[in-house]
């Protein structure tokens, strides 16, 4: 989204472009046709942080979670470790996904 946001900020934003004749000032250029998805879009994530802050700032607190169970939370924190250990060291798994493609074809 980031560089549909550039284009049309720079071809509405009145910039002389090369080529292209000049009266020696800065005149307002019509809407490029990705400026309206893009003001749009921009609309809707306004509204999504907003409505974030207006819950964290403004709303009244909610309940307490409760405490997670004993083996639930042994569950999550072996996954939580498995993802760790592929994240700092993924060989075993590349050579894993690796093999098992090639068994594929």
């Amino acid at each position: 989204m980031t560089p549909l946001l550039l284009m049309s900020w720079l071809y509405s934003a009145s910039v002389p472009r090369p080529g292209m004749p000049s009266s020696g000032k800065l005149t307002a250029v019509p809407w490029s046709p990705c400026s309206t998805p893009v003001v749009l879009l921009s609309v809707v994530g306004a509204y999504y942080y907003l409505r974030i802050v207006k819950i964290m700032y403004f709303d009244a607190p909610a309940e307490r979670f409760e405490p997670m169970d004993t083996p639930l939370a042994a569950v999550l924190g072996v996954t939580g470790l498995f993802i760790l250990l592929y994240f700092i060291y993924p060989a075993p798994l590349v050579a894993f996904a690796g093999a098992a493609a090639k068994s594929l074809f």
